[in-house]
């Protein structure tokens, strides 16, 4: 490094003449004292003439990293960050003119000799030195002070952005009166900033809380034992009831024992709980629903059974006969109502038939309009209707549910559109709707209601979504009528403007089968009859009864069980003479499963017909598979029970 300054600084004229100005060499034999003290000060002591280092003590040589002769003769300029430089020099010049700068007191970094950077805070007056003007620097250094400022202001910004960014309402209270709150807690009450502060904070407490929310907190200031946290109800500005979960701790602010409060709003997470507990409610009342149609349907079957039985009577007048066809209709009209139940308890597609979904439409349009007569219905449905293969009684829990949700949006009466036409979706569409190409059945509904906005619209489909108040609806509705719709290979679209009503309309897969009326029964055709001996085993006394009665009237030998372990023993025994096996798939604590393994094994040319009053989805489809050969649901009469029996035993 050259020993003359780059840049020398200039000089001050008459420097004695400064204000501030010392003259070191008056001090005579108190140099050596002088000299004793700068060179022990805690401070970096530097002087400088023209620009270069004349002297310097032993803390600047530390602070610099360089020795005594490294700073002697040295530019003073060059030893500091290139930044500071034009202000070190602004400085100065400052001075030689005879005034002080404006801040005494400033922030200056030095370069030390490894390269690193030391923050220090410097002060300086002009004195003589060696009869010549010269400036007197003092410097502090403060990296560690201004590291540790650094750290503190970050971690004051990082804390503040946590708070102020939360998702929970956070403040601060302390003599019932905020002293600090985040935008969650103005943002969920509704409230602006100046607002809250100037509101009482009990206001904010719904009236049925405000004397738990008090006695909580007045506890918590004592150090007594509080729950934490616990909930409560807060009002909004606009009057709207909160549902919220409050935790708090004791906490010092500005020297006063103070609540750092953190409230969370619970009202949505609350309204799934309840949301969900009603479902469940409506699980079990659908299992509920499922063992009365059940049982029904075993009752159903004595009454059908004995029916069809008498109706095998030869001495039989016009009256009787009509009579008990009477209760065969009562008896049918009762299974549909069990095959509804069933629908609904276990899901799923119950009976799947080619249907003319314009008759579907009528009927449920019609039942609808029953109820609801401040509902005005138009039907325009296509006579050309393609057929679709589909569940009727969930097709028209379908329709049913989207007749439901127009009314609600109808709160005064209104008029409802039901349309029917044909359309074809292409590759297209379809992939977007996520089905496949062809023709389609298409059903639109037309509301002129309160209409959707476009979040809503988006959610409508969503399990236990709903618009309306608890008590009125689980939100399982149009969830439930999508689920069946895509179940059916099909789909929904909405359309809907706020204020302009809502179109729901459904499409289902186009059939090519026929529909075939169901014909009315032939009352003189012969009944198939054969030989052999059956294994009837159900666990209900009366399906034996009148189970082993018709087919003893079809000419079989019959032997009854009560279940699937004594099922098996009569197998065993008989296992050579049985021809036909009809097992009830639900025997309480019978294990069916293993009792039909235990038959296929024993004689594999054994027919198995599978009866149940459940349908042949379930437990039953899984016992179809293991090798049966029929089913037939419950209740029967002698009719179906021989067309079943002469179809498995020709197949």
């Amino acid at each position: 490094m050259s020993t003359q300054p780059k840049s020398p600084l200039p000089c001050a004229k008459g420097g004695a003449r400064l204000p501030c100005a010392r003259d070191l060499s008056r001090l005579g034999d108190s140099s050596d004292i002088f000299s004793a003290i700068i060179n022990n000060a805690n401070e970096a002591v530097l002087i400088t003439q023209d620009g270069v280092i004349q002297a310097a003590n032993k803390k600047a040589s530390e602070i610099s990293g360089r020795t005594l002769e490294e700073l002697r003769s040295q530019p003073f300029l060059e030893f500091l960050h290139p930044e500071d430089r034009q202000l070190a020099l602004e400085r100065y010049l400052t001075r030689l003119d005879g005034r002080e700068p404006e801040e005494r007191l400033w922030v200056v970094r030095l370069m030390d000799k490894s390269g690193g950077v030391r923050y220090l805070e410097s002060t300086g007056a002009s004195i003589t030195y060696e009869g010549k003007p010269a400036a007197l620097h003092f410097f502090t250094d403060v990296t560690r002070r201004l590291q540790a400022e650094a750290q503190i202001r970050a971690s004051e910004t990082q804390y503040r952005y946590l708070v102020e960014n939360a998702s929970d309402a956070i403040c601060i209270i302390q003599d019932r009166e905020l002293c600090f709150f985040n935008k969650a807690a103005a943002a969920m009450l509704g409230y602006t900033h100046e607002e809250v502060l100037e509101i009482d904070l009990l206001d904010l407490v719904h009236p049925d809380f405000r004397e738990r929310v008090v006695n909580a907190h007045l506890k918590r200031l004592k150090g007594e034992k509080v729950p934490n946290p616990y909930n409560f109800d807060a009002v909004a500005k606009s009057g709207k009831r909160i549902n919220a979960q409050l935790t708090a701790a004791v906490i010092e602010w500005e020297g006063k024992p103070a609540l750092l409060v953190l409230v969370r709003d619970v009202t949505e997470s609350r309204k799934r709980e309840e949301q969900i507990q009603q479902a469940r409610r409506m699980e079990a009342l659908g299992a509920l629903a499922g063992g009365i149609a059940h049982d029904f349907n075993n009752l159903l079957m004595a009454i059908q059974g004995h029916a069809s039985l008498m109706l095998l009577s030869s001495d039989l007048d016009r009256k009787k006969t009509k009579s008990l066809r009477c209760i065969e209709q009562c008896v049918r009209s009762g299974a549909e109502l069990t095959s509804q139940l069933l629908g609904y308890a276990k899901g799923g597609k119950y009976q799947v038939r080619p249907h003319n979904l314009n008759t579907i439409i009528e009927n449920t349009a019609a039942m609808f309009g029953r109820a609801r007569k401040e509902i005005r219905i138009h039907l325009d449905l296509s006579p050309e209707l393609w057929a679709s293969e589909v569940d009727r009684a969930q097709i028209e829990q379908v329709l049913l549910n989207i007749y439901v949700n127009a009314w609600h949006a109808m709160d005064r009466g209104g008029d409802l559109f039901i349309r029917s036409c044909n359309c074809t979706v292409d590759e297209i569409q379809a992939r977007g709707m996520e089905v496949a190409p062809g023709k389609f059945a298409k059903i639109s509904i037309t509301d002129t209601g309160v209409g959707m906005d476009e979040d809503t619209r988006k959610r409508i489909f969503e399990p236990f979504f709903t618009t309306r108040e608890m008590g009125r609806g689980t939100g399982l509705g149009m969830a439930s009528a999508y689920g069946i719709v895509k179940n059916h290979g099909g789909f929904i679209h909405v359309y809907s403007e706020k204020g302009r009503g809502a179109t729901f309309s459904v499409f289902l897969a186009a059939s090519e089968t026929c529909i075939r009326e169901a014909a009315p029964k032939n009352q003189t055709a012969a009944l198939h009859r054969g030989r052999g001996l059956v294994l009837l085993a159900d666990d209900e006394a009366m399906i034996r009864d009148v189970g082993g009665r018709m087919l003893h009237e079809l000419g079989y030998e019959v032997i009854t069980a009560a279940d699937a372990s004594e099922a098996v023993q009569l197998f065993r025994q008989n296992a050579r003479d049985i021809k036909l096996v009809i097992l009830d798939v639900i025997m309480p604590g019978s294990d069916v499963d293993e009792a039909l393994r235990i038959i296929r094994k024993s004689s594999p040319e054994a027919r198995i017909l599978l009866s149940s009053g459940y349908s042949v989805e379930g437990q039953a489809r899984s016992l179809m598979e293991m090798g049966c050969h029929g089913f037939i649901q419950k209740p029967f009469d002698i009719e179906e029970l021989a067309g079943k029996i002469q179809a498995i035993q020709t197949h």
